[in-house]
């Protein structure tokens, strides 16, 4: 006698990791087994006093192997593999033999990759492995493998991958946003001079690594908070100090310090104002000067000129009449850029 497939026959049990998933295939069921943790049940028609010889590859018995009804475990390595059955009568007898075909497929993986943690205001790449998922989707809505995330603040990423037989899985990965050092440069004096002591330090928050350079030296000068420099040369002095919060987030900050070039002073002794356009004009000569005060007294002590410009001269004339020939007291008081003082007191011959 030839023992029939039930309709529900060579059906996969429903355990918690399984889904029963069938269709019918040159006559006999195919049954699909996701994740084989657990024995899946098999059955055909039950005839008393007979027996049944079953027959498989990629699976053991784990039950009564000449039963109508019999429990398989199955191997891990993906593939299809045939279970048959053959029945035998209390005569002895064979019946055909009947077949079945059975697809194992290996339990699906999806995991995320990339960087735990970044620097606010920058983006990493997230890539998702998924072996036995065709189609995946990220909460960003995306579904390619790799994405770019560029998290403003902690967040937790996660991906679905989909099975159309075996169901649904996600993997998660929290991504750290750690803040960003932000500080400026802070130098005192601000307006230095050749030589001076120039005290550097950064005002912010965030940083506890601190690296100095000059623009256009890639070797720091300094490695501190607040180193102290000295200028040698006048003109225009980059400095640029990169800071890091310890964890990888830096920041760069630039400061352009101008050192003037060092201060003179001149005072002639006499000139001629007599329009003939040589040395018409008392007039004190000076660079880096950046503070100034001249007055010019008769001999009787009379201020006969005053002027707070350095471009401004005398030219001999006191409330537009012309001025005796003879000596005049000078007194001038000046600052330089350098922080020179200057204080004179000296005398001009007017001679026409």
């Amino acid at each position: 006698m030839r023992p029939e497939l039930y309709k529900t026959a060579l059906k996969i049990i429903f355990f918690k990791w399984a889904i029963l998933y069938s269709f019918f295939a040159n006559g006999q069921y195919i049954d699909t087994i996701c994740k084989p943790n657990f024995p899946s049940k098999y059955m055909v028609n039950y005839t008393p006093n007979s027996k049944y010889n079953w027959i498989l590859i990629g699976g053991l018995i784990a039950s009564k192997p000449d039963s109508n009804l019999i429990y398989v475990s199955w191997g891990n390595v993906p593939g299809v593999y045939d279970i048959k059955v053959v029945e035998i009568g209390p005569n002895g007898c064979y019946g055909d033999t009947v077949k079945a075909k059975v697809i194992i497929k290996g339990p699906g993986s999806i995991k995320i990759f990339g960087e735990d943690q970044l620097c606010n205001g920058e983006a990493i790449l997230l890539s998702a492995s998924h072996p036995g998922y065709s189609y995946i989707r990220w909460n960003t809505g995306e579904s390619k493998d790799t994405i770019i995330a560029a998290p403003t603040k902690t967040n937790r990423f996660y991906v679905i991958g989909y099975d159309a037989q075996c169901g649904n899985d996600t993997s998660y990965k929290t991504i750290s946003v750690l803040p960003k050092p932000s500080v400026q440069i802070v130098a005192h004096p601000k307006k230095p001079r050749l030589d001076e002591d120039i005290y550097l330090t950064v005002n912010g928050y965030g940083a506890v690594l601190y690296k100095w350079y000059y623009k256009g030296e890639s070797a720091p000068f300094s490695v501190g908070k607040s180193p102290v420099i000295k200028i040698t040369e006048p003109g225009i002095k980059e400095i640029i100090c990169i800071v890091d919060n310890g964890l990888g987030c830096s920041d760069t900050v630039n400061y352009k310090l101008v050192i003037g070039d060092r201060s003179t002073l001149f005072v002639p002794n006499a000139f001629t104002p007599n329009n003939d356009n040589l040395n018409d004009v008392f007039r004190v000569l000076g660079t880096g000067i950046v503070a100034f005060q001249m007055e010019i007294f008769d001999r009787w002590g009379k201020k006969v000129f005053g002027s707070a410009d350095l471009d401004m001269g005398w030219d001999g004339t006191f409330n537009g009449e012309i001025v005796q020939d003879g000596s005049y007291v000078v007194v001038i008081r000046a600052m330089g850029q350098d922080g020179k003082f200057y204080s004179e007191n000296t005398s001009v011959m007017l001679m026409r």
